[in-house]
Parts: structure tokens; C-alpha cells; sequence
């Protein structure tokens, strides 16, 4: 493989930073090595990056600027420094021209390196990378373009992306935002699902052992705790369980800015006995693994990688209707795909624990999940191996 560099700009828990180190430590089965920086090296998957890539040191003045406050007050005066510095820089010469200084600085030390550069995250890492000098830039784009943009004009995100030799997508709705709102080209875009690694996840749902509740339906969900990801769901349809007298336990792994919110929800409707909110966990296969049901509440999702993570484990899914749900879960196959609405979550999860023959049927389905992920890396390849822009 031409030599490549991933960007990214932290390893927080989520689809992203999960995808991306799944991806490098295939590539690191196949005893390809790939360089990974990061704009500030924090976030609970640091460790795991370190063991996949090669994970280049940082630049000071970058990651003072981009650190979260909590990471700021852990790394020394001179990092205060260097962000009260950025901050004045900020007031005194407009947000725009602060940041395309600190980026265009960070950029100039990796250029002329790498003949591919891949930013495999919206926002901040594909606007530091359009600085990096290469003879190729990639974009990975895991939200539809409403859900990234961020209130920056059209205008300004096809300056952006026209930086770049091509855009991966990791669904096909997140494809058709981007060419519907950027009218990017058609050759020069496309749909590369996100990969799973097997032997990783079956090796961390053994790593460990929890213990969950013996003897009752068990749901597991995970994310952050945000408006798209509808936790609170989980709570009205665990209501609807204890009302019904199900014996059940629904584990909620994750934080956000809504854990407080859902925490209180769960208090108040006195249901801490059978809903559990662990918070993060750097290894959620441990809780996967006791699952009967792998349950998303989601409004909408990019591509929903967890729902893979599931069903490489034998654990039947369900999930709300969304686009991308479509292109994971086969309905009444190796799960369920229900109406995206709270009371369609509701009753979906009721028929889940009613239906003896349908829950058969779909752990059945998903005990017999394979993952393409060969047809994944090359498709990868291809496109970090193009020939170099004219």
C-alpha cells in the first residue's frame, strides 16, 4: 500500500473512532502497517490506536487548541498557554483566521510525506487535512450532510470537499445528501462500509466477565447520550415491560450530554431496578455477548456499525426505521426493524418478548451473520492507491 496517513481528531467512543481503528488493525492483520495523527491524543480508545497504527507524536500547539477543557487541565501550564494565546488570537482576529493559522502550521510539518492523506472524520480533521500537501486527499463522511455541516454555508463545504480527490461514504443515504447538497461528482464519490473485525470482538467479549441479570430478558444499547440517539425510548418501552410484569434488565451503556437527562427519567418512573446505566465502557462486548436483544432507538444513524458488532456475536437486533437500518438488518431475518416512533419502538420491543417463534428465528439469522470484510479492504485500497491528481 502507497504510504498513507489517517487523521482523525480524537478517539472518543463512538462509530468513528471505532471504525477507523477496526480498519487499521485489519490492514495490521495483512502486516501493513498505517501512520495515524491525531490532533490531540485522548478519548478511551487511545490505547487500542497505539497497538494498530503507528500513532505519530503530537503537535503541542495543535492539541492545546483542540483538547476538550477536561483534557486541558491535565496537560501542564504550557498547554494553558498556548490555549489562552488562541483564545485572544481568536477575539482579536475572527475565529476563521485563529484556526487556519494553528491548522496551516500543525499541516506544514506533515506535508510532502505521504502520498495519501485520509481524513476519516467530518469537520475538524477534513479541515486541517485539506492543508496537509500530498499528492492525494480522501474524505470519510459517516453523518448525511445536515448532520455535519454545522450551519457553515454550501458554498463553503464544496470549497472544502473540492480539496479532495474523492469522498467514502459509509452508507448510501449519506451518499445521497452529499451529492444532493454538494453536487459532488459522481466518479468521485462512493459508498465504502465500514469494517468489523471478527476475531477482535469475539477476543474482547471473552476478555472479561460481568455479571448481568440471571435469568431475565436481557437488552443491551450503547452510544452517546444525544437528541438523535432517542435513550429515552429505551426507558418508555422498559415502562412498558414492567407494566406487563416481564422479568427483564435493559443495560445502557454510555454517556453524553443526556445521560442526566435519561438518569432522572429512569428515577423518576422508578424503574432503576431494571434499567442500569453503566456509562462508558472501553469494552462493551462484555455486555453484547449476555444480550437476547441488541436494541437502537435511533431517529437516524450514518451507517449503524454497532448493529454488525451484534450480530457478529449471534445477538438479534432491533431497530428503528431509518434508511441506513436497511442497509445492516434484515427484517424478520436477523432482526427487526420497527416504526420510528416512540410508539413503534414500544410495541416492537413488546412483540420482540411476546413472539417465542419470531425470536427464534432471528437469533437463528444472526448466529449464522457473516461479514464481507475482504471485499471492504480492497475496496479501501483501490481507493487510497489512485493515481495521483493532474
Amino acid at each position: 500500500m502507497k504510504k498513507s496517513l489517517f487523521v482523525m481528531h480524537v478517539l472518543a467512543m463512538g462509530g468513528s473512532g471505532t471504525s477507523l481503528l477496526n480498519l487499521l488493525s485489519l490492514y495490521q492483520d495483512r502486516g501493513e502497517t498505517c501512520d495515524l495523527f491525531l490532533m490531540a491524543h485522548e478519548g478511551p480508545l487511545l490505547e487500542r490506536a497505539g497497538q494498530v497504527a503507528n500513532l505519530l507524536p503530537e503537535d503541542k500547539i495543535l492539541s492545546s487548541v483542540f483538547a476538550s477543557r477536561e483534557s486541558l487541565k491535565g496537560r501542564g501550564i504550557v498547554a494553558f498557554f498556548i490555549r489562552s494565546c488562541f483564545v485572544v488570537a481568536h477575539r482579536l482576529f475572527g475565529a476563521e483566521k485563529a484556526m487556519n493559522w494553528v491548522m496551516k502550521r500543525g499541516a506544514k510539518k506533515l506535508s510532502g510525506k505521504y502520498d495519501t492523506i485520509i481524513s476519516y472524520q467530518e469537520s475538524l480533521p477534513t479541515e486541517f487535512a485539506q492543508y496537509i500537501d500530498a499528492p492525494r486527499r480522501v474524505a470519510w463522511c459517516h453523518m448525511d450532510y445536515n448532520a455535519f455541516s454545522g450551519g457553515k454555508s454550501v458554498e463553503r463545504q464544496k470549497a472544502l470537499y473540492a480539496k479532495f480527490d474523492h469522498i467514502a461514504c459509509v452508507s448510501n443515504v449519506i451518499k445521497e445528501s452529499l451529492v444532493e447538497h454538494l453536487g459532488y461528482p459522481g466518479d468521485d464519490i462512493s459508498v465504502v462500509y465500514n469494517t468489523i473485525p471478527p476475531k477482535f470482538i469475539k477476543a474482547q467479549a471473552e476478555a472479561e466477565s460481568v455479571e448481568v441479570a440471571p435469568g431475565k430478558f436481557i437488552f443491551v444499547s450503547m452510544g452517546r447520550f444525544v437528541d438523535r440517539k432517542r435513550f429515552d425510548r429505551a426507558v418508555l418501552a422498559s415502562e412498558a415491560l414492567k407494566a406487563r410484569g416481564v422479568d427483564f434488565a435493559w443495560y445502557l451503556l454510555g454517556n453524553g450530554p443526556l445521560f442526566e437527562d435519561v438518569k432522572a427519567m429512569v428515577e423518576e418512573k422508578e424503574l432503576s431496578d431494571c434499567v442500569i446505566l453503566t456509562g462508558p465502557k472501553t469494552n462493551p462486548f462484555v455486555y453484547l455477548k449476555h444480550a437476547d436483544c441488541y436494541a437502537m432507538m435511533s431517529e437516524n444513524e450514518g451507517q449503524p456499525m454497532v448493529l454488525n458488532e451484534a450480530m457478529t456475536l449471534g445477538i438479534p437486533t432491533l431497530t428503528t426505521d431509518f434508511p441506513s437500518a436497511r442497509e445492516v438488518v434484515h427484517h424478520g431475518v436477523d432482526g427487526l426493524i420497527v416504526p420510528n416512533t416512540d410508539e413503534g419502538f414500544v410495541e416492537g420491543v413488546l412483540r420482540f418478548v411476546d413472539d417465542d417463534t419470531m425470536r427464534k428465528t432471528i437469533k437463528e439469522g444472526a448466529q449464522s451473520f457473516v461479514y464481507d470484510n475482504e471485499s471492504i479492504l480492497r475496496q479501501v485500497s483501490q481507493i487510497i492507491q489512485k493515481k495521483e491528481r493532474i
